[in-house]
């Protein structure tokens, strides 16, 4: 319709509708390929964190990140998006921060479009030495028969799909392939309709990686 100039004979608001589509679904594209490409280079012996990018972090600093950029989102579809955090700044951590938010992102924005109503909410804490993050939310919750393979490759529960067809099925994977080369562990509960808890633990202090180039 572009290339013919068909386009242009809609309505004004037609038009912005129609080209508002094609780049939300351009956008999906890039996200599911990049997926790929990161769950492809995950999925072998060789990954490893780069040393140069292990720096002292504050958690806060990469989770602020994350609310930021997902905040429009929970503000369209109305729901209450909080962080909760200690009084007293958190211990810095030795991680690779882009990876981390990576992590933190997916874990937050999957949390965003599976609930419908209600509320996502982060929670920062220490738990003697580990840092402790958990990403709760109201929807719809994860299938009994599909926790076991929550975190493979390609895995979607099947209300995850139903709720919204598009997705690669590699989030959870990378999420966990993430948290795990940091020496970090992640786990979750969740009750069909009644929402899920994401866990995750980080050591404090040095990482002690295996996994450093």
């Amino acid at each position: 319709m572009l290339q013919e100039g068909s386009i242009d004979k809609l309505p004004k608001e037609q038009q912005a509708k129609f080209i508002d589509n094609i780049f939300r679904k351009a956008q999906k594209l890039s996200t599911i390929i990049n997926d790929i490409l990161r769950a492809s280079e995950m999925d072998t012996d060789e990954f490893s964190l780069v040393r140069e990018a292990i720096k002292p972090t504050q958690i806060e600093e990469i989770i602020s990140r994350v609310y930021e950029d997902l905040k429009p989102e929970t503000d369209r579809k109305g729901l209450v998006f909080t962080i909760e955090k200690p009084k007293r700044p958190l211990p810095k951590i030795l991680v690779d921060a882009d990876f981390l938010e990576q992590a933190f992102y997916n874990l937050t924005d999957n949390a965003i479009k599976y609930t419908a109503k209600g509320f996502v909410k982060i929670v920062l804490n220490q738990e003697s030495n580990q840092l402790v993050v958990k990403i709760q939310d109201s929807g719809v919750g994860i299938p009994l028969e599909d926790q076991k393979k929550i975190f493979d490759k390609f895995a979607r529960a099947k209300n995850a799909i139903d709720m919204y067809t598009d997705g690669s099925g590699l989030g959870l994977f990378i999420v966990k392939k993430i948290i795990e080369a940091h020496q970090g562990a992640i786990n979750f509960i969740s009750k069909e309709n009644e929402g899920t808890v994401f866990t995750v633990s980080l050591p404090v202090g040095s990482v002690g990686l295996k996994k450093v180039n």
